[in-house]
């Protein structure tokens, strides 16, 4: 049936308050933590392998959620694809338009600094994701360990995810844009900042019970590629528990009647309980959860020797991974890097002046003072000015 609504080329079903634009690297992954979990907003954030099937299921999401009063779909890639053009036709004009933005130089900085590989997509042949308390956490740390790219920009290639502004602004209404630049969603002002959208688009303002969730930060090291891990914990294991300054038998059989303890992303779950607080106290705590059932926790706390003996292991594990990612931010590609690199280049800060000059023309005009705000993409400009005359 849907695909006879793509061939028809019926729009989309109407019903969402508002358009989100952006291309990757604007905040995208923690704006939506943020509208999820702290203002209930359905957003659907997904892009399939073709326009057809992104229209499917977008239609399939809008249909599914009409009754939901809060409601948004992300654009945030350009496709070379012919059907491309025909599915931002069938996005109807929306209300609004929530643009999220980033200084230029912050989105190579993003680009070109985070480790990718294969790691964005699940990697389960990469990351035994269950393990217990026997296990070397060691080789999670190999994993999350930080390898440092050459900054080799395909300008071009960027087009499709990074600076997507350009191709975008002649199939939306840009008088109904709405400029949110990143800075915006920084720890000590995306409270403040979601509780102003949601007057102006009409959404659930944040919760103060959500408040803990807007200390993430989604791209810390390289954490957020290796969680979930589950550990089954379990008191036949104590024996063998694996500690980082002796050898131990390691036993890799996992034992599904065990104590279940999940790391992840901060979570708001009232089922389960993060004891990561009473095992870590840096600001690891911001970026990560240990979470177990209040049941579980309940026994847990009734048999000291095994509850001392997985806060034992997991403070030696969250020590070591706290430890890795201090080390990959203090080593990750920063801004000056990408400035120094364009600056030896002359053909590449050429072409980069020439897609900016194109992709930024419209929030030059529309809100000059986000531009001006750039102190990277300002020192660009100067470079450009005084080394291409």
């Amino acid at each position: 049936m849907l695909e006879l609504a793509w061939d028809l080329n019926l729009p989309l079903p109407r019903g969402y308050g508002f358009v989100w634009l952006g291309g990757h690297g604007v905040g995208m992954v923690a704006l939506y933590r943020f509208f999820t979990q702290a203002c209930n907003l359905k957003v659907d954030l997904r892009w399939d392998n073709n326009s057809k099937m992104t229209y499917i299921n977008r239609y399939n999401f809008l249909k599914n959620n009409q009754n939901e009063v809060y409601k948004t779909f992300n654009i945030s890639d350009v496709r070379k694809e012919k059907d491309f053009t025909k599915y931002l036709c069938l996005v109807s004009q929306p209300k609004a338009i929530l643009w999220s933005v980033r200084c230029p130089i912050g989105l190579l900085k993003h680009a070109l600094g985070v480790d990718w590989g294969n790691r964005w997509w699940r990697k389960d042949k990469e990351v035994q994701q269950t393990f217990n308390l026997t296990y070397n956490w060691n080789k999670y740390i190999e994993w999350l360990r930080y390898n440092k790219p050459t900054i080799n920009p395909n300008f071009e290639s960027l087009k499709s995810n990074l600076f997507i502004m350009n191709a975008l602004s002649s199939h939306f209404n840009l008088d109904k844009v709405y400029y949110l630049d990143m800075s915006a969603i920084s720890h000590q002002k995306a409270f403040e900042t979601l509780e102003s959208l949601s007057k102006i688009f009409g959404f659930s303002p944040p919760s103060k019970e959500s408040e803990s969730i807007f200390k993430c930060y989604e791209f810390r090291g390289n954490l957020r590629f290796l969680l979930p891990l589950k550990l089954y914990a379990n008191k036949a294991d104590i024996p063998n528990l694996f500690k980082k300054h002796q050898k131990n038998k390691e036993n890799l059989l996992i034992n599904k009647s065990s104590i279940v303890l999940m790391l992840n992303r901060p979570q708001n779950d009232k089922n389960a309980i993060n004891i990561l607080p009473q095992i870590n106290q840096s600001d690891l705590v911001n970026d990560m959860g240990i979470y177990v059932s209040r049941e579980d926790l309940e026994v847990l706390e009734k048999d000291k020797e095994f509850y001392n003996a997985i806060k034992e292991y997991l403070k030696d594990f969250c020590d070591a991974i706290k430890e890795e990612l201090d080390k990959t931010e203090a080593n990750r590609i920063k801004e000056e890097d990408i400035l120094i690199y364009l600056k030896e280049n002359k053909e590449k800060r050429i072409e980069l002046k020439n897609l900016l000059d194109k992709e930024l023309s419209h929030i030059k005009q529309m809100r000059p003072d986000i531009v001006e705000s750039w102190k990277y993409y300002q020192e660009f400009e100067r470079m450009c000015e005084e080394m291409d005359k």
